[in-house]
């Protein structure tokens, strides 16, 4: 299993194992102080993406990045 990195706000690592990080949707349950938090992860692959909502001025959801 691949390290996954700091969150380098909390200085956490929150995670949830996903088969494919890229399509999942935030999730609220992952919190630490009443913040959102933290990644979903492949374990197999190593592919994380951020438990983050909204979207990038280009338009590309913060999750897919």
């Amino acid at each position: 299993m691949r390290d996954l990195p700091t969150n380098p706000i909390t200085g956490t690592v929150v995670f949830k194992a996903s088969r494919n990080p890229a399509s999942e949707t935030p999730n609220e349950n992952l919190k630490q102080s009443g913040m959102v938090v933290g990644w979903f992860y492949d374990r197999t692959t190593g592919k994380i993406a951020a438990n983050a909502e909204g979207s990038t001025r280009s338009g590309t959801p913060r999750i897919q990045l």
